[in-house]
């Protein structure tokens, strides 16, 4: 797929068991291509499939049809006894880059789940997805390097978001 035109833009938010989550993540689970560029790029090789992890997506017209061209999911968990949001499952279409769409993915996750939730936000990311979360208040907690055979190495940063505290009076 190689994109001629800017396609108009739509943030959705879906989680697995909606008709609107197969439609625009089964064609990603799908697309053995895509998920070996995801190994590539993000030594991400699957979607990582979760019942109540929610999917921040990015979606594009084309072909007749909504296509998930970039997104950001989030799910709550335990951590070490507390409850946390662990942000994960980041990701930009090749075909799709360029265009600021998983800014805005991620924009909508940070703005809509993360900040709402009022929890701890966990997060692994590498060095292109780093500034978003800087600007957010992420606080980088550890980072390093992998070395996946056959992969070009990535560094990448285990980062932490705290919800703001109430001023004491």
């Amino acid at each position: 797929m190689t994109p001629t035109t800017p396609a108009p833009v739509e943030l959705v938010t879906v989680r697995m068991g909606e008709a609107a989550y197969e439609e625009l993540l089964g064609p990603v689970r799908a697309d053995a291509a895509l998920l070996e560029q995801m190994w590539r790029d993000a030594e991400t090789p699957r979607l990582d499939e979760k019942p109540g992890k929610t999917w921040c997506v990015a979606t594009v017209h084309h072909g007749g049809r909504r296509i998930a061209a970039a997104w950001a999911a989030a799910i709550e968990e335990e951590h070490e006894g507390q409850r946390i949001l662990r942000c994960s499952d980041s990701y930009d279409v090749p075909a799709w880059r360029g265009r600021s769409l998983y800014t805005l993915a991620y924009a909508w996750r940070h703005a809509t789940i993360v900040v709402p939730t009022g929890l701890p936000a966990r997060t692994f990311v590498y060095a292109q997805p780093k500034v978003l979360h800087d600007r957010d208040g992420w606080t980088v907690v550890n980072s390093d390097t992998s070395h996946e055979p056959g992969l070009d190495p990535h560094e990448w940063f285990e980062m932490w978001w705290y919800p703001p505290q109430p001023a004491a009076h």
